[in-house]
């Protein structure tokens, strides 16, 4: 699905004016006059000569809401080499149905629903503006899997966000259940993995403190779903210059004919994105635990020799008994007793995963033992095996256009 999309759209000629520049094909600052309802702080003045002078101009980010949530606009009044031009950016899932858990594959459909609401809402701006010369900024393009449960969703984000190939690496600044791969400001691409349950929870908090109740409401109704509980999103950022690199059209209306013609528009550079980690994990396999293993293992690490020459075990008897634990009552279930039992006793639950890790097991492996044999089980086929007919929850509906919709 479209997560967000980002379009600039172009004025007008006739309402431009090229600052000290009395070349019309010396591009220039450009300047765009006779603005209407737009927010703007600065000063412009004549220079008296047939050009323009501005001081501190610049223009804030407007939010025009539509019944569900918002779409961001800015107008981009000056810049080198280019024409001035307005940005309008959002969720169009969200947009149109206060969620994005699941929505469409359909740039046009999207970018119709955007101007439309930019039309409603700034009809004098958007009178000034070349809707045929709109160019496509940004893309994320997103899919989703089903883990089985949220120990195993953790799970894999957690071992997948350690791994990287070629280009594609992990940032450092990801969280328990979000992991960001790529250059933080990369003007081509960026690839995030994360849980979208948790996500869901700070949207629904972010709409009420917008004002979009309805929508919090029905974010938190999916929130009880299986669908929201156990999905992963892999979400794929296609910047203007990714677009470019790959030969394909950034303007708007060429870029709708280019999907046209190639049907997998969307899943083809998904996977283009996210190729260099699924091949890092391609016939990946987290190895089998046992309970001989792992003594043995703790054993090197941890047992010592006494100034009389026995060796003292107490150090490995007590983490391997730990381990017993967390195979016997689950990873989760162990923390949330310690939470309750005090800051000694989170320490110490913190201190003895710290050690098990030293010694060699990943914290992966740890938070998804299996309850009968300690191992754990991840099927890392599965969840590349993206099921791109599976992306929606029991019943969803696409939504229909905001003209066919109420816009407050």
């Amino acid at each position: 699905m479209i997560d967000l999309l980002e379009l600039h759209i172009f004025f007008l000629d006739k309402h431009v004016n090229y600052l000290n520049c009395h070349n019309p094909d010396d591009y220039g600052y450009v300047l765009i006059k006779d603005l209407k309802n737009v927010r703007m702080i600065g000063n412009i003045e004549n220079d008296g000569q047939g050009g323009y002078v501005h001081s501190e101009l610049r223009t804030v980010f407007e939010s025009l809401p539509s019944s569900h949530a918002g779409m961001a606009v800015k107008v981009y009044d000056q810049g080198m080499n280019t024409s001035p031009f307005v940005s309008i950016k959002c969720s169009p899932a969200k947009l149109l149905q206060g969620h994005n858990l699941c929505g469409f594959d359909d740039v046009k459909f999207s970018a119709l629903n955007m101007l439309y609401l930019l039309s409603q809402h700034m009809p004098d701006l958007y009178d000034m503006l070349d809707v045929n010369n709109v160019e496509v900024s940004q893309i994320d393009i997103t899919y989703s899997v089903l883990a089985r449960n949220h120990h195993e969703k953790i799970a894999f984000i957690n071992h997948l966000s350690n791994s990287s190939k070629g280009q594609t690496k992990k940032r450092g600044d990801g969280f328990d259940t979000t992991a960001y791969f790529g250059a933080k400001n990369s003007r081509i691409k960026r690839l995030k993995l994360y849980s979208k349950f948790e996500e869901m929870q700070n949207d629904a908090k972010l709409m009420i403190r917008k004002g979009f109740k309805s929508s919090a409401e029905i974010i938190n109704q999916l929130l009880e779903t299986s669908y929201a509980k156990n999905a992963i999103r892999f979400e794929a950022t296609l910047k203007k210059r990714y677009l470019q690199r790959h030969n394909i059209p950034t303007n708007l209306n060429k870029l709708i004919r280019h999907i046209k013609q190639n049907d997998n528009f969307y899943k083809d550079n998904f996977y283009n994105c996210w190729k260099d980690i699924f091949n890092a994990l391609q016939g990946h396999e987290v190895k089998i635990m046992n309970d001989d293993n792992v003594y043995k293992q703790l054993y090197k690490t941890y047992s010592k020799t006494t100034k009389t020459g026995n060796i003292s075990t107490s150090t490995v008897d007590r983490l391997n008994n730990f381990y017993i634990t967390l195979k016997s009552s689950g990873f989760y279930i162990e923390k949330e007793k310690a939470k309750n039992n005090g800051r000694s006793s989170i320490r110490t639950f913190e201190r003895n995963v710290k050690s098990l890790v030293e010694a060699g097991f990943s914290l992966s492996v740890l938070q998804n033992l299996n309850n009968e044999s300690g191992a754990t089980v991840l099927p890392f086929i599965h969840y590349f095996d993206i099921d791109f007919s599976n992306q929606h929850y029991d019943g969803y509906i696409k939504p229909k256009p905001l003209f066919e919709q109420k816009v407050s």
